[in-house]
């Protein structure tokens, strides 16, 4: 079972379940090798004010994305105020 941490945030275009970022570790191809290096990912649940990776939406409103692979350098947006 995954460890589970809940933030908030005091904002007005952020709902409560608004994305979910977790991170994966790749099982190692035997069993005396180490682990796969860790990836991060975040997916929209589904967010009236969307979720933006390097300025791109990750699904429409209302709609929950599939699993994005964040890599060092990426643009995390929460939400947009308009």
């Amino acid at each position: 079972m995954p460890n589970v941490f809940k933030l908030g945030f005091k904002s007005k275009v952020l709902s409560r379940a608004h994305a979910e970022i977790w991170l994966k570790v790749s099982p190692s191809s035997d069993a005396a090798s180490a682990p796969g290096a860790p990836k991060l990912f975040i997916r929209d649940t589904g967010s009236s004010s969307g979720t933006f990776l390097n300025k791109h939406r990750l699904a429409a409103a209302g709609i929950e994305s599939h699993p994005i692979e964040l890599k060092d350098g990426d643009l995390l947006q929460l939400g947009v105020d308009y």
